[in-house]
């Protein structure tokens, strides 16, 4: 059981207790998260919990409990039908058992474990027990810009008790305390360290146990991300780096919808953004930040940036710290 208070006080944290039958705890839920749908799995049981809400930069995170159980929550194909939510969700597990499923993918979650779902497809959660439970609800293109295919890796039960998987559950756990108590800039660059430590566990285990051409990708990307930096990187030297041609990688990449040079773009992108919103930065030129991370035009770069993330770079960093999450949602 990992060990947790609540926000600070000095958070903006938001608190909502629920108690009822299924459709009114659905009609709760669904108001706080996205549409869902609610089963009792001990029908002559009232269901009841609380969740609460404390932001991190453009990230939400919000701790669920539940203490009797005995629930199915549901995200289904009705539900999406009618819905605009695109979130996705990490779910760090606090206490208890819970079995996520989604994409034809079970992962049975116990303390400190952690899971991505996808708010745009289908799943089912359930909990026979008591559950507590954190999770991060997170803009598409923060997770689209870190895994090539963030599909693959639902329902994928991170290890919250070794690795990486340890490490992101614990500051989990500690930026939901702490939150309050952050400026701007830093539950920004908080909300970028949990992510990449999310996306770093989930290719980490995926590559442990991959197949051949799956560990050759994984390689690629570790190596994109080792060069970033050079403006000079291509493809044909990713794929020199991994001892295969260029056509084989472009393969691989294929298989995660996209292309080696649209990877290195994306990631060169996520590292600006990143700067952009570092304290530590601000002082640094946006056509340095550009440099920095392998775009060698100012201006290619400004009009990639913007068509990403739908603002320009300097009215990022421009506008107060407290509406850069907002322009960024």
């Amino acid at each position: 059981m990992l060990k947790t208070d609540q926000p600070s006080s000095g958070s903006t944290a938001t608190s909502h207790s629920f108690s009822g039958d299924t459709a009114s705890v659905a009609s709760h839920l669904s108001q706080i998260f996205v549409e869902l749908e609610v089963t009792s799995l001990r029908p002559d049981q009232t269901l009841s919990g609380s969740v609460s809400r404390v932001p991190l930069g453009d990230l939400e995170l919000l701790r669920s409990t539940i203490p009797n159980g005995g629930i199915r929550v549901r995200r289904s194909a009705a539900l999406l039908r009618h819905s605009t939510h695109q979130h996705y969700y990490i779910c760090c597990l606090m206490s208890g058992v819970a079995t996520l499923n989604q994409g034809g993918a079970e992962a049975e979650l116990i303390a400190a474990d952690i899971a991505l779902l996808d708010s745009s497809q289908t799943y089912t959660i359930d909990a026979a027990g008591p559950i507590d439970a954190l999770w991060i609800a997170v803009p598409r293109y923060r997770i689209e810009g870190r895994l090539a295919k963030p599909s693959e890796q639902l329902g994928q039960r991170i290890d919250g008790a070794k690795g990486s998987g340890s490490l992101a559950s614990g500051l989990l756990v500690n930026a939901f305390i702490e939150a309050g108590r952050l400026p701007a800039h830093s539950a920004e660059r908080v909300g970028n360290t949990i992510l990449d430590l999310v996306a770093l566990a989930l290719t980490a285990d995926a590559s442990a146990t991959s197949s051949r051409p799956a560990t050759r990708l994984q390689g690629a990307l570790d190596y994109i991300e080792a060069h970033l930096c050079e403006p000079k990187l291509s493809p044909h030297q990713v794929a020199q780096a991994q001892a295969i041609t260029t056509r084989h990688l472009n393969t691989l990449f294929s298989r995660k919808a996209t292309s080696t040079a649209k990877w290195i773009r994306l990631r060169r992108l996520e590292r600006c953004r990143a700067d952009l919103q570092s304290n530590q930065q601000q002082t640094t030129s946006i056509a340095t930040i550009a440099l920095n991370n392998g775009f060698s035009e100012l201006s290619t770069f400004n009009r990639a940036f913007k068509k990403q993330f739908g603002v320009a770079p300097s009215a990022l960093r421009n506008a107060p710290a407290e509406k850069k999450a907002a322009n960024l949602r």
